[in-house]
């Protein structure tokens, strides 16, 4: 069972969602629009919902996937030079969500509901997570 950390509504931008490490200048480039992600070591651009369907649902959960319906679609290593998590516009420069325990790399899956997506969960691992905390 996972357990949540942080929950909000994100604003879509081009219908994505940014996941990055906040100090990250390392950004992915789009090849097609059709990607359902597409990442650096440092920064993920997940498809979501366009603008003008409305907010994106966002959570970071600590676990494994357990939520029903969720489509996996990244599952690999982030790279963290800071201790800040951000889930933003893919335009926002400098909103800090989450805190996580210590800059380094992280162990991440990002799965999302809905076709298109309307609801992204990004979930850490346990071992790696311990001693974070919300800003």
């Amino acid at each position: 069972m996972s357990e949540l950390v942080w929950s909000d509504t994100i604003p879509t931008q081009f219908g994505l969602i940014s996941i990055r490490d906040f100090e990250t200048a390392d950004h992915p480039s789009v090849e097609t629009g059709q990607e359902a992600v597409i990442s650096t070591p440092g920064h993920v651009f997940v498809a979501s919902q366009t603008d003008t369907d409305g907010d994106v649902a966002a959570a970071v959960r600590v676990g494994e996937p357990d939520i029903p319906g969720l489509r996996l679609v990244f599952d690999g290593v982030m790279h963290f030079n800071s201790s800040s998590l951000c889930v933003v516009v893919p335009t926002e420069p400098d909103e800090e969500t989450v805190a996580i325990p210590a800059p380094g790399m992280r162990k991440a899956k990002i799965g999302v509901e809905g076709d298109p997506p309307h609801s992204i969960a990004i979930f850490f691992d346990p071992a790696e997570w311990a001693g974070s905390s919300r800003e």
